[in-house]
């Protein structure tokens, strides 16, 4: 089967819900299914094929093999987290990046990397601002230091 049958994500050419054009995109060959994650506000849309198991003849001289008129039916899935982390700690070699889901797991995130700064060199999260002078715009918040600022429209390498 050729992931060219699958789901919109293979077109977007960035995130529908914040617009930022540098989301991450994955697909597997196994399992057919489709993941964009943004990096920015951390939405995930993922669309998972649900008939998987009739892809592939199950008995007989053609066992293992693809059925010629089988075609996917897709289950689509969205999250929109209230924000998205980064973060990294002393001595690791990469960052860690992922979504946070509620205004509670913000609240919690910010309580547990103010109880670990000495252990992290960066932590970041971004989301639509609420209040201040940036109401409406995405920012990006240093965990950190505290500063907060309209988020970049290209993403750094650091």
């Amino acid at each position: 089967m050729s992931m060219k049958e699958t789901h919109e994500i293979q077109n977007l050419d960035a995130c529908p819900r914040c617009k930022f054009e540098h989301a991450i995109k994955t697909n597997s060959p196994e399992t057919l299914s489709e993941t964009l994650l943004c990096t920015r506000c951390g939405t995930q849309i993922r669309s998972e094929v649900e008939n998987i198991e009739d892809r592939l003849y199950k008995r007989g001289p053609k066992k293992g093999t693809p059925k010629p008129k089988w075609r996917a039916k897709y289950n689509h899935f969205t999250i929109n987290p209230v924000a998205q982390f980064k973060l990294k700690e002393k001595n690791m070699i990469g960052y860690q990046i992922g979504p946070v889901p509620t205004e509670n797991d913000l609240v919690n995130f910010r309580a547990n990397v103010k109880e670990n700064t000495d252990k992290l060199v960066y932590a970041r999260v971004s989301y639509l601002a609420d209040e201040s002078e940036l109401i409406g715009k995405w920012v990006e918040e240093d965990l950190i230091t505290g500063k907060i600022k309209e988020f970049d429209k290209e993403p750094k390498i650091i």
